[in-house]
């Protein structure tokens, strides 16, 4: 589970589950776009000089479309985003997706006492896409699009909630009183 933001160019009327299909689902009459590959490839070097620690992911057409037994046309169609991860050994887990009408920000919901700390990383992200595309930042667990320059404490508030109610719930579970192998 993780608190996402997309990214995209507002449309009206366009709901939630539309924006997220529109950027991450590719057309089915999409092709290869080298303009939007280039589009996508430039943001992440934005990204990248903004935190050098991002580590770029390509997905490889010919490993797909041999995993998911489709043409290799058909696996260049289907792989048409871009990927940043921090490192393994980073414990923030951010990571962020880069398609041909928008892109897509997720941290994991394991985060508390460093929430802010994280937060503000993440921030800084949909920052750097902002400034560099034409998108704004929708965030679904608000339902609304964001001002960056001011919704930082209500989206952290509204993330540390959410964490502090899973691992609630998580210490809340009843433990078996016997290994589940042991029926008598």
């Amino acid at each position: 589970m993780s608190y996402d933001f997309y990214l995209a160019v507002p449309r009206e009327g366009e709901d939630a589950d539309e924006m997220m299909e529109r950027i991450c689902a590719p057309s089915p009459e999409a092709s290869p776009d080298t303009k939007a590959d280039a589009r996508r490839r430039e943001l992440a070097e934005a990204l990248v000089m903004s935190s050098p620690k991002l580590e770029l992911f390509l997905p490889d057409p010919e490993e797909y479309a041999k995993q998911m037994s489709v043409s290799l046309d058909e696996a260049k169609r289907q792989c048409n985003n871009v990927e940043l991860n921090v490192p393994e050994d980073d414990p923030s887990g951010i990571q962020i997706e880069i398609y041909e009408d928008g892109a897509m920000v997720t941290i994991p919901y394991w985060h508390d006492e460093r929430a802010s700390e994280f937060m503000q990383e993440v921030w800084g992200y949909l920052q750097v896409i902002e400034r560099n595309t034409e998108y704004k930042t929708y965030d679904p667990q608000l339902d609304r699009w964001l001002d960056l320059s001011s919704d930082i404490e209500e989206v952290t508030s509204r993330y540390r909630n959410v964490v502090q109610k899973a691992q609630a719930q998580f210490a809340n579970q009843a433990q078996p009183k016997k290994p589940w192998w042991k029926f008598w």
